[in-house]
């Protein structure tokens, strides 16, 4: 739709001003958790007028413990750590060989979040192209 096309390419917009400030700003001595801190902390003020707060309330309602823990493991395995790994690897490495490994890396992570917290059987084609992924990366990582 026309719609999810503009999202996505707002969404492209919005990575790439995100690594260009995390690369002027990680130049200046800021950690790689500072910076991710303030990234989490904009993009979660931007993205709450999307949130459908009575679905999200009904689910920690109903098992309160155990719903934050899946969202706090999510949001760990799928968000925080690539994304303090893409700034911190911003330091060592240009930035377009870093993007690639983070659009790399997104896809992996979604698939093993799925089988961690959701008890998801990957197809064999999920299986597949994350080797092909692995694969692919390594090439990237080792080529000088």
């Amino acid at each position: 739709s026309v719609l999810g096309l503009c999202m996505g390419i707002l969404t492209s917009v919005m990575n790439a001003v995100s690594m260009l400030i995390s690369k002027i700003v990680g130049k200046k001595g800021y950690s790689s958790l500072t910076i991710s801190l303030y990234n989490f902390i904009f993009a979660s003020v931007l993205l709450m007028p999307f949130v459908d707060w009575p679905t999200l309330g009904e689910y920690i309602g109903r098992q309160p413990l155990e719903a934050v823990m899946v969202l706090l493991l999510q949001s760990l395995i799928s968000s925080l750590i690539p994304t303090v790994a893409y700034i911190a690897s911003l330091k060592h490495m240009e930035a377009g060989k870093a993007a690639i490994l983070e659009s790399g890396t997104e896809p992996l992570t979604a698939l093993v979040a799925g089988i961690i917290l959701y008890s998801e059987i990957p197809s064999i084609s999920g299986f597949a192209g994350m080797i092909i992924t692995i694969v692919a990366l390594g090439i990237l990582v080792n080529d000088k």
